[in-house]
């Protein structure tokens, strides 16, 4: 899909009433943690339960003020692909611009980790396609 610089669809359908509404593909959205639904990236409150959702500037800023923390700014990453006695595994490694790193490990035959790994990685305007993700190639 070639990238598109607005975040929601500006087309118009017309329902069986004649009344016109714009269509509620966005290109660019924030999931709602309560209900999943998509809502725009500038939003506040969910536009279906009426969650308040949370800014992720502000959750940068909150992570910059913990002194445990690790907050990396990402200079680059590594994939590596393993298999111990659990099954395969899929292992990616964040690098900082000071040489920090920090690395998380996914399990993609269950679907939890599946479904998390998606949420992290799969880009969410592709999965209205209706084109299956890589890891559907690999069952």
């Amino acid at each position: 899909m070639i990238e598109h610089f607005g975040r929601r669809c500006q087309g118009w359908f017309e329902d069986d009433d004649g009344h016109r509404e714009q269509c509620d593909f966005r290109f660019r959205f924030k999931n709602c943690p309560q209900c999943n639904a998509e809502n725009d990236i500038a939003a506040r409150r969910c536009r279906e339960c009426d969650t308040v959702l949370v800014d992720p500037d502000d959750m940068l800023k909150a992570a910059l003020r913990l002194k445990d923390a690790l907050v990396l700014r990402c200079s680059g990453m590594s994939l590596q692909h393993g298999h111990d006695e659990k099954g395969e595994w899929l292992k990616i490694t964040y690098y900082d611009e000071d040489g920090a790193d920090v690395s998380e490990r996914f399990r993609l035959q269950t679907p939890a980790q599946r479904t998390a790994f998606e949420q992290l990685f799969y880009p969410p305007a592709y999965a209205h396609t209706g084109h299956p993700s890589a890891l559907d190639h690999r069952r």
